[in-house]
């Protein structure tokens, strides 16, 4: 995308700060602590998630 924004093309420079916004969500998701890309359903309750909801510890064990 830089390459062709260097290179004049005028969609490609249009993008760019699409671009930017792109590389600061990625090196913010780098940033996370590995414990925000994992979840323990097995020590959690159902009300810790918020009932049975999708990604509620009852939705992973099928009790839905």
């Amino acid at each position: 995308m830089r390459q062709l924004a260097d290179s004049g093309d005028p969609a490609a420079i249009a993008l760019l700060p699409v671009a930017a916004n792109l590389e600061q969500s990625a090196q913010e998701t780098e940033n996370l602590p590995l414990g925000f890309w994992t979840w323990d359903f097995s020590s959690r309750s159902g009300s810790e998630l918020g009932g049975n909801r999708t990604g509620s510890a009852e939705w992973a064990a099928g009790e839905h």
